[in-house]
């Protein structure tokens, strides 16, 4: 008789623990429907990686898309049909998961005429959001208001290009619940002159992108 409710107190304890540890598997899985993979990568467009700019830095605050949401809704009720408008699929991992504190302090700056190493970081961080319909994207970096936010062959640039960059995409991408996309967001800096800050300005308003399904 002692063991018997030994054996029931100890069943009792692990069912309270399991409840208040969290979720069941099913909930858990629950939570995972809907959501779609996304990663980021830059792409330099031009013939060779060379061009009169060796460098141009930017510190990236984030990027995210645009939810199509005038089927049926307009915009301004993307939320009350539980889809963000502006759904963030790279964060700048300084920023605390929120684009608004990124600060010249907490972001660091990405090469962009040889975006190897900054594709490193993009693609390690595979955010998930909301399946759904979209048409842009937008690219946003730290404003250069005091001129530390940009720098061309290593030297501070004073220009302010206008953020963020939105992208139209050229038709409405349909993303799927359990798919893994990426965004290449493509440039040709082959232009720029980094004496001449309307160059840089050009470079990056001529910014493009393309999604592609893994």
């Amino acid at each position: 008789m002692k063991i018997k409710i030994l054996l029931t107190t100890i069943s009792l304890a692990i069912a309270a623990i399991t409840s208040i540890s969290g979720c069941s598997k099913d909930e858990k899985d629950d939570k995972q429907k809907g959501l779609a993979s996304f990663k980021v990568q830059l792409k330099n467009s031009a013939s060779s990686l060379t061009a009169n700019a060796t460098s141009l830095k930017a510190k990236l605050r984030g990027v995210d898309l645009v939810a199509d949401c005038a089927g049926d809704q307009p915009p301004g009720n993307c939320l009350e049909i539980g889809r963000s408008p502006d759904p963030d699929i790279w964060i700048n991992a300084g920023c605390n998961n929120d684009m608004a504190q990124c600060t010249n302090s907490n972001t660091d700056f990405f090469e962009l005429i040889d975006p190897t190493a900054a594709n490193t970081v993009l693609n390690s961080q595979g955010r998930s959001i909301e399946a759904g319909v979209f048409t842009k994207v937008r690219i946003d970096m730290l404003n250069n208001d005091e001129g530390n936010a940009l720098q061309c062959d290593g030297a501070a640039s004073s220009i302010r290009p206008v953020m963020p960059i939105t992208i139209t995409l050229p038709s409405a991408v349909t993303v799927a619940e359990g798919e893994s996309v990426t965004v290449t967001i493509n440039y040709d800096p082959s232009s720029i002159d980094c004496a001449d800050g309307t160059t840089i300005s050009a470079a990056l308003g001529a910014m493009t992108a393309t999604v592609t399904k893994n």
